[in-house]
Parts: C-alpha cells; sequence; structure tokens
C-alpha cells in the first residue's frame, strides 16, 4: 500500500508506554521498508483526556489536523474525548454532539477515521455508550481474546460492514518486532 500521513490522538495512555511501542515499531520500519518517513506519523499524547465538544479543545485537534494533513486520525477512547453525558446529559445528547464535531472534521479535512471505544464489562463487543455509536460508523469492528491462544486477538464485526470489498483480518496474534500480524483465514 502507498504510505499514508497518519495522526493518533491518544487521550488514555501514559507517555512511557506509547513512547516504548512506538520505538520498537519505528526502528522495525526503518529497517523494512525504504519509504519510511518518520514525518508522516505523528502522537498527540493527552492521557487525562480532550473533550473535543469543548471549543477550546477542538480548536487544538483542529489546529493538529491542520498542520499534519493526516490521510487517516486514529483516536480514542471515545469516552475520554468527549463523548460521555456530563451534569446529567444524556449519553445520546453527547454521542450526538461528539459524533457531529467528527463528521465536521473529517469532511473539512479529508481523512478517514477509526475511533476506539470501550465496551460495557460483560456485555459482548459492541460499543459502551450511545446507540449512536452502533449505527454511526461505516465499519464496526471489536477486539477479543481468543478462547484458546493468549497470544492472540479475534477481530469480530458488531455492525455490518458498508464498505464492500475491505479485507480485515480474522485475527490478531502478537508479534515482537510488527507489534500483530493479521491472520486472514
Amino acid at each position: 500500500m502507498e504510505p499514508i500521513r497518519v495522526l493518533s490522538f491518544d487521550a488514555e495512555n501514559p507517555d512511557e508506554n506509547i513512547i516504548a511501542m512506538m520505538k520498537t515499531l519505528h526502528n522495525t520500519l526503518g529497517r523494512a521498508s525504504k519509504d519510511h518517513d518518520e514525518e508522516r506519523f505523528k502522537i498527540v499524547r493527552q492521557p487525562g483526556g480532550m473533550n473535543l465538544r469543548s471549543r477550546r479543545e477542538r480548536t487544538v485537534f483542529q489546529r493538529e489536523v491542520a498542520i499534519h494533513q493526516p490521510d487517516l486520525v486514529v483516536m480514542g477512547p471515545a469516552y475520554k474525548m468527549g463523548a460521555k453525558g456530563l451534569h446529567g446529559e444524556s449519553w445520546e445528547d453527547a454521542a450526538a454532539e461528539f459524533l457531529d464535531v467528527l463528521d465536521q472534521m473529517r469532511t473539512k479535512y479529508e481523512f478517514g477515521l477509526i475511533v476506539e471505544a470501550h465496551t460495557s464489562k460483560g456485555e459482548g463487543i459492541d460499543p459502551q455508550g450511545s446507540a449512536y455509536f452502533s449505527q454511526w460508523p461505516e465499519v464496526g469492528l471489536g477486539l477479543a481474546r481468543h478462547k484458546e491462544n493468549e497470544m492472540m486477538i479475534d477481530v469480530e464485526e458488531w455492525r455490518p460492514n458498508r464498505i464492500p470489498g475491505l479485507g480485515w483480518p480474522k485475527s490478531m496474534v502478537f508479534d515482537p518486532v510488527w507489534l500483530f500480524a493479521g491472520t486472514f483465514v
């Protein structure tokens, strides 16, 4: 595949975790690809969360998108980026506004979007919170621990795929060099 520009907004993980994981991946990419350019990938870390429903924090998000000009934005988790109800507000109202912000941004700046959403404990792989999260995406994938192999994660659809012809792996196996490797059979 052609290399693309990626911008990641991490609203949960401590800096040390991200830096250690990305250093391994960066070193692997540098050895394995003549096309590797570290300028194509940027991470914005805010472990305390980032409320995209706030005008100030939405401006920070938009500024990063405008400067980096990504083909793909990876962000999450959704509940730490403005999708939760505050002060008695319903999940539905919060999610509708949050997803509207994302739709406006991806339309204006023309990027693909992957949003991490957590599941409710013990309730399958559907995203936690509003029903909007189940209706909104073009593709809805969930990750579940493989029952027989602790080094494997199953990839399952939790909503019908609206984009035909996409080749998602059936599972992923942890890999010490590439972080994970997809299996398609």
